[in-house]
């Protein structure tokens, strides 16, 4: 209201006012006579106090006059900053989801990733099935990443129709463990979690090939893509030194133990057993990172098409840039907490990512427009993964 129409006006007013006086602001109808020619004008209101008994009578008597059909507005919690947990947002879909009274359109993608700054119940996009709808996450600060990534799984897991594969390419770090302990506080067979580079090199070879599943969403989490080059070099070395170990003992055996060694497994195998069989290497342990790199920017680019949704965090900008993996246009949704002002304009095209973000609150870009500014949902306690895990078991 000081930023709009009448900023001077209402300013000059507010010098005006006395203890416990305030400035409202409101619209005129269309009809309304306007001397003025304004279509706003600022009246003087009293503010009222009323303690805690007289509210409760006061609530009482509307409800005795309404006979039974008032329905009490939700009460806005405000703590930690700005901060609630969902639990406090009674109308949230989440929420519902737990009373068993919401049940999603399962052929919608619904991502709720942070609580709106307006009074708005929740927060809620819809993925589209057009290419670009990945979601891309960006920012330092531990707690808000942690938040949004939980929330954002828990939301898509409402829908039956959404599987999730979340890949960790290394776990060497605090961040990466503390995210990985987090979700398997998320009993659901719908998502799978993937450690370690091996691991991580098996799904992505799955993703040579792409193709919809009628009926189903897969949604792709990725942490330490960052890490992938280095962590498939070191992969590669280790096996390198297992094959020179195992070589070297070879060499190292006398002709006799060899002989000796031969002459048991010929006893062992009277009759003749069929042939072992040989131990192939794990699916994708022969990709390198320039496969990789082909792979995933081909899966970002098509995967939306096709049902294939990416969410990608990096813990910086840098990060993300060292990966070499990510083409912006591919991320119509960013979120971002605080950065630099050179981050948040290659990130967002502005540098509002520094003005509109704080330790509380975190940025949403679609690619165009405005950033809008969101607040990150306190971190859930035991209870009410314990609630919302009993309500996924009910689907």
């Amino acid at each position: 209201m000081l930023s709009g129409d009448g900023a001077a006006e209402i300013a000059a007013r507010a010098k005006e006012l006395r203890k416990g006086q305030s400035i409202y602001k409101r619209a005129r109808w269309a009809k309304e006579h306007a001397p003025d020619g304004k279509a706003y004008e600022f009246k003087d209101c009293n503010i009222l106090y009323i303690n805690d008994e007289l509210k409760a009578e006061m609530i009482d008597g509307i409800n005795a006059k309404a006979a039974g059909t008032y329905a009490p507005k939700e009460e806005i919690i405000v703590r930690g900053g700005g901060r609630i947990p969902i639990s406090d947002k009674v109308r949230h879909p989440m929420e519902k989801f737990l009373a068993d009274g919401y049940e999603p359109d399962e052929d919608t993608l619904e991502w709720y990733p942070a609580a709106p700054t307006t009074l708005a119940d929740a927060f809620c996009l819809e993925l589209e099935n057009t290419a670009g709808a990945n979601i891309l996450l960006v920012g330092e600060n531990d707690d808000l990443r942690e938040s949004i990534t939980v929330h954002s799984l828990c939301g898509f897991l409402m829908n039956p129709n959404n599987h999730i594969v979340a890949s960790f390419v290394d776990e060497g770090y605090s961040d990466r463990a503390r995210m990985i302990g987090l979700l398997r506080n998320i009993a659901s067979d719908r998502l799978t979690i993937h450690v370690g580079v091996r691991e991580t090199l098996t799904v992505i070879s799955k993703l040579k090939k792409i193709r919809p599943a009628p009926g189903r969403n897969t949604i792709y989490l990725w942490y330490g893509l960052d890490k992938l080059k280095n962590e498939i070099f070191l992969m590669n070395q280790d096996d390198e030194d297992e094959e020179e170990e195992s070589v070297s003992a070879g060499e190292s055996m006398s002709k006799e133990d060899m002989i000796a060694d031969l002459m048991n497994f010929l006893a062992e195998i009277n009759p003749p057993a069929a042939p072992a069989a040989k131990k192939e290497p794990a699916a994708g342990s022969d990709l390198s990172y320039e496969d990789c790199r082909g792979i995933l920017r081909q899966a970002f680019e098509v995967g939306p098409e096709n049902n294939h949704y990416h969410m990608v965090l990096f813990n910086n900008y840098k990060a993300l840039k060292k990966s070499g993996l990510i083409e912006l246009a591919n991320f119509e949704n960013r979120l971002g907490t605080r950065m630099s002002g050179d981050d948040s304009y290659d990130l967002f095209g502005s540098s509002l990512a520094i003005s509109k973000t704080d330790d509380n609150t975190v940025i949403y870009y679609s690619g165009s427009g405005q950033p809008i500014p969101l607040r990150p949902y306190l971190m859930p306690d035991a209870a009410w993964y314990a609630r919302f895990n009993a309500a996924l078991e009910d689907l």
